[in-house]
């Protein structure tokens, strides 16, 4: 059984609000007296009282390496941007697995207040990237010494990007540090980490140059084979199944049908998982004037090349919503 803390937002109605308006200690005491009068499994969400089980040192003794600026060692000034339902125990937390392993580098906790919903929205899951900004810029305020953030994974989807679509990436390109999106088991994404490359050895440079030739399948049928010779494998993993070589060239052909003539795409973004793995998200038009529909293309890197992986397509959405 599950007793949920009762929510409300910026754009809740004052009257609904006055309904609602329960303090957490309160909510919390009232499920301890129900769990203990009724002998059931009862949890109360969110749950401010409970231990986290985030493991902490894994991530305090991933933070002691993979610092370009310090020839790959510690990061030297790290800070947890973390929701505020968590914050004050996680907080503790650090201190006391970071004073146990006498790691070298600082640590710090700073709750990101839920700007976008308002209200009294304290969960990490419906965070945005905008939350995590406007967080960020003042706790570097306070330690401009800061070297590496670390955001939770809960509010982006497989993509990275939140509730609104926006990328997880744009927070380190506004905050100007490296970001890594920390998951439940410890495990961390260095999708937003700014990539250090040698002059003339620019990764996206050629994912583009791929992109563009797989992409121009769709403008001249006669350069299918060229596109289906940057398959990595076969059958090739797709969001309609995996596809045989002649089932991915039926679909092509028939996804060049849908396309206005000589279309390319709306937008290309790339994205560097790390060294070996990429991604590129497109939005391309239709031949109805204000309909898209979204490619994700994930590559994989072999013998020094870049090959597609695997590929999922969007289902067709208005420009306009």
């Amino acid at each position: 059984m599950i007793i949920y803390w009762p929510g409300w937002t910026l754009r809740t109605p004052p009257e609904i609000v006055r309904d609602l308006e329960w303090p957490a200690e309160e909510a919390m005491d009232f499920a301890e007296r129900m769990r203990a009068r009724h002998k059931v499994p009862l949890n109360n969400f969110p749950d401010l009282r409970s231990p986290l089980r985030l493991p902490v040192t894994s991530i305090l003794k991933n933070t002691l390496k993979g610092n370009l600026m310090a020839m790959c060692g510690p990061f030297r000034s790290v800070l947890w941007l973390v929701s505020e339902a968590a914050a004050g125990r996680l907080e503790e937390l650090v201190a006391a697995r970071a004073q146990a392993l006498s790691v070298p580098n600082v640590h710090r906790v700073a709750a990101v207040k839920n700007r976008s919903y308002g209200g009294n929205i304290i969960c990490a899951g419906l965070l945005m990237v905008e939350d995590f900004v406007a967080a960020g810029r003042e706790a570097l305020g306070r330690w401009p010494d800061t070297d590496l953030v670390l955001v939770p994974k809960l509010p982006f989807d497989n993509l990275y990007q939140d509730l609104m679509e926006a990328p997880a990436l744009r927070i380190a390109d506004e905050l100007k540090k490296t970001v890594w999106v920390v998951h439940d088991d410890g495990t961390y994404n260095p999708l937003l980490s700014k990539p250090y490359f040698a002059k003339g050895d620019d990764p996206f440079l050629e994912l583009n140059k791929v992109m563009k030739e797989f992409n121009a399948a769709f403008e001249d049928e006669s350069k299918l084979d060229a596109a289906l010779g940057l398959i990595d494998a076969w059958p090739l993993a797709t969001s309609r199944g995996e596809l045989g070589r002649d089932e991915f060239r039926a679909l092509l052909v028939g996804d060049r049908e849908a396309l206005p003539k000589e279309a390319q795409p709306l937008n290309q973004i790339f994205y560097l998982l790390d060294k070996t793995q990429a991604q590129c998200i497109e939005t391309w038009p239709t031949t109805e004037e204000s309909v898209c529909f979204r490619r994700w293309t994930f590559f994989v890197r072999r013998d020094g090349a870049w090959r597609i992986r695997s590929i999922i397509l969007g289902a067709k959405q208005d420009l306009f919503e």
